[in-house]
């Protein structure tokens, strides 16, 4: 039996809220002359979409090697920027991999749960 106002709990409560979002896609810029094979900057192809915080962003390549990057987010959980934090160098055919994984989020809690 419930309080007033409030209403007993069910098993569809019990599932956890959803994170959807749509990843994200970029590419790396790389230097020319003095920088070549270093990471310069990034390209956001695709802002996509649900990302609470900013995810991790990892530059991979089979010749190049120490290149990271940040990524920053908008309010709408789109990312709007990579910014590098070490050019690496080697670099021949960088990829850039945005993580995935929505990170921790912020649910609502139903004050009316019992």
């Amino acid at each position: 039996m419930c309080r007033p106002g409030r209403r007993e709990k069910t098993q569809a409560d019990n599932v956890p809220p959803s994170i959807t979002n749509i990843n994200a896609t970029a590419t790396a810029d790389l230097g020319q002359d003095g920088t070549a094979g270093q990471v310069v900057g990034f390209t956001v192809v695709n802002a996509g979409s649900g990302y609470p915080v900013a995810p991790a962003v990892t530059i991979t390549d089979p010749n190049g090697s120490g290149a990271t990057a940040t990524a920053t987010v908008d309010a709408n959980g789109s990312v709007t920027g990579i910014t590098p934090i070490s050019m690496g160098s080697g670099y021949t055919a960088p990829v850039v991999h945005i993580d995935s994984s929505p990170g921790i989020g912020v649910y609502n809690v139903d004050p009316n749960w019992v």
